[in-house]
């Protein structure tokens, strides 16, 4: 038996309600489990399994996500990072031949990664992808939200995927592939103009179940579309019961002066970890 043992998707509640007793370290992998055990199409259409090291669930999980050739490695302990360091350094589920991303990942988890790193015959790369972590509770009341005149805020459209993929930071061969699963699962809202049907400003949720890509273009800036935006994203996550877990990178300041405005809680610090054959 591999040292990474798959956890069936009914044994996944049990699991993400472990990661409630330590709140808020644990809201990262409660959040993610979580949008893939209400979400069974998204979970289908990233790829997404669940691992325990040993198969013991207080081991923590290792996850795996893929998208074309892009494997994410999700790693997030419950108490240390012990167990998971040994599974890692022998299993075989694991390609440590190609580049490996692996988001994010705690402090905690980084120094470990760094540290089997030889054993593995990889390098590992985070210094420059450090992210802050923000956190609003489901049990916030909703944003009172008032729609600008001649406006109205919608799904994605699958003709505007173009529109959301060029101006992502984070633009890649299967990033347009991506938006369209997000579209095709209700993670998309985009406030559209009603007169020329073109999006003005938009935000998405991940596979992770965190708010990504919060945008705005150029003409319709300046004008609280962005807040606008995210507040309805934020009630429409919480009416569905689930947290509100978003990432910005460390010196995006206008992000976070708005997570915080609108009441989330910053509770730390992670890491997008790049992992690549020595």
């Amino acid at each position: 038996m591999d040292s990474l043992v798959e956890i069936p998707v009914a044994e996944w509640p049990r699991l993400r309600d472990l990661f409630s007793i330590d709140w808020p370290n644990g809201a990262a992998a409660y959040c993610l489990l979580d949008t893939n055990i209400n979400s069974p199409k998204l979970s289908q259409d990233f790829n997404f399994k669940v691992y325990c090291p040993f198969g013991d669930f207080n081991n923590g999980m290792v996850a795996t996500t893929l998208q074309g050739n892009d494997l994410q490695v999700i790693i997030r302990p419950l108490k240390d990072v012990i167990k998971i360091e040994e599974a890692l350094l022998s299993t075989n589920l694991i390609d440590w031949s190609k580049t490996i991303m692996s988001p994010f990942a705690s402090p905690e988890v980084t120094a470990s990664l760094v540290k089997i790193s030889k054993k593995l015959n990889v390098k590992v790369y985070y210094e420059h992808n450090k992210a802050i972590t923000f956190l609003l509770n489901k049990t916030r009341i909703p944003f009172d939200i008032s729609l600008p005149e001649n406006t109205y805020i919608a799904p994605l459209k699958a003709e505007h995927i173009d529109i959301l993929n060029k101006t992502w930071t984070y633009s890649s061969d299967h990033s347009k592939d991506f938006f369209e699963i997000l579209m095709n699962n209700d993670y998309t809202y985009v406030l559209y103009s009603l007169e020329n049907k073109e999006p003005m400003a938009w935000v998405t949720v991940n596979e992770a179940g965190a708010l990504s890509h919060l945008f705005c273009l150029e003409p319709y800036r300046r004008k609280g579309y962005g807040e606008l935006i995210t507040k309805y994203a934020c009630n429409d996550i919480m009416k569905k019961g689930r947290d509100v877990i978003a990432y910005t990178v460390e010196n995006n300041n206008n992000s976070q002066k708005l997570l915080l405005k609108l009441g989330f809680e910053n509770i730390g610090y992670d890491y997008w970890v790049i992992i690549v054959k020595e």
